[in-house]
């Protein structure tokens, strides 16, 4: 299940947000079964140049999406564009 959300908070801002649950995969792959929440937070001052930041598995530093040997760690990023 997923669940995504896009708001223009102010002239100019905008925040997007997911919500995504993976449960149910059956006996023996309960390691595998994850909340995940994702963020981003974007400026868009004109049509040319958009500047954004977020964090994907906000309340998770560590999980598995496999089994108890694969962990996938919280990241962050942060990026830009131009054109012109």
């Amino acid at each position: 299940m997923n669940a995504r959300a896009y708001y223009n908070i102010a002239k100019h801002w905008e925040l997007d947000s997911g919500y995504y649950r993976v449960d149910g995969l059956g006996d023996g792959r309960t390691a595998a079964e994850y909340e995940r929440v994702d963020a981003r937070l974007g400026w868009n001052p004109n049509t040319d140049f958009r500047v954004y930041v977020g964090v994907q598995d906000a309340f998770n530093r560590t999980r598995s999406e496999f089994d108890s040997f694969d962990n996938v760690h919280r990241s962050f990023f942060f990026g830009f564009s131009f054109e012109h």
